[in-house]
């Protein structure tokens, strides 16, 4: 049965098995992007090419970033107008950025 909490395929080379699979999906299915930064910059993780390393690193941070910039921007965005609110005086505050009012509500 396909887990559809999987947000990746890893498919096994060589002499590899499923269990390595799994494995992998575990140790990494918790992390936060900065602890994947922090494990990955290790130099006991090495690559074929380091400037791949070097360059590739530094996408996390930015991911991380760009994520959370995302997920405020769709926080404040959900935020709703309850009835009876003074919509316009909470915009007027800046407490919330309101695009339409529905003044029939």
């Amino acid at each position: 049965m396909e887990d559809k909490s999987n947000r990746c395929t890893i498919v096994p080379i060589v002499n590899a098995n499923s269990i390595i699979a799994d494995y992998l999906r575990l140790m990494w299915a918790n992390k936060t992007p900065e602890e994947a930064y922090d494990i990955l910059s290790k130099p006991d993780v090495t690559v074929t090419n380091q400037s791949d390393k070097d360059g590739q690193l530094p996408k996390i941070q930015k991911l991380a970033e760009q994520v959370r910039k995302v997920m405020q921007d769709r926080a404040q965005a959900e935020i709703t107008i309850l009835p009876g609110t003074d919509a316009k005086k909470a915009q007027a505050e800046g407490d919330v950025e309101v695009t339409a009012l529905d003044y029939d509500v």
